[in-house]
């Protein structure tokens, strides 16, 4: 299990080992194996998969069009974006965990 509500779907690499978690999740191919239970913070849309909604929250409409409208950060888009950190962080802490299994 990574963080409350996500799971690691097969994936077994080294790749991940000594990388920002964020970039990892968005360059690594096993880490479309990832799984999750979230939603945008912003749009709402569900989403089953770490690596989608990592690349999804770069890109969303709602939030860039908050941003044209010059409305200030506000305290859901620091929420979203340490959640992303965190789910991250966690996606890769496991990945280096099941490679240092793997490897024994």
């Amino acid at each position: 299990m990574i963080g409350d509500r996500m799971t690691l779907r097969g994936a077994s690499t080294k790749d991940g080992v000594g990388q920002d978690p964020i970039d990892w999740v968005i360059r690594n191919g096993t880490s479309g194996h990832i799984g999750c239970n979230e939603e945008c913070a912003f749009c709402k849309n569900p989403f089953d998969r770490l690596r989608k909604l990592v690349k999804h929250l770069e890109d969303c409409k709602v939030e860039k069009s908050r941003d044209k409208q010059g409305i200030c950060p506000s305290p859901m888009q620091y929420l979203a974006l340490r959640r992303k950190d965190q789910l991250c962080k966690s996606a890769l802490k496991q990945m280096e965990q099941q490679t240092n299994q793997d490897g024994k």
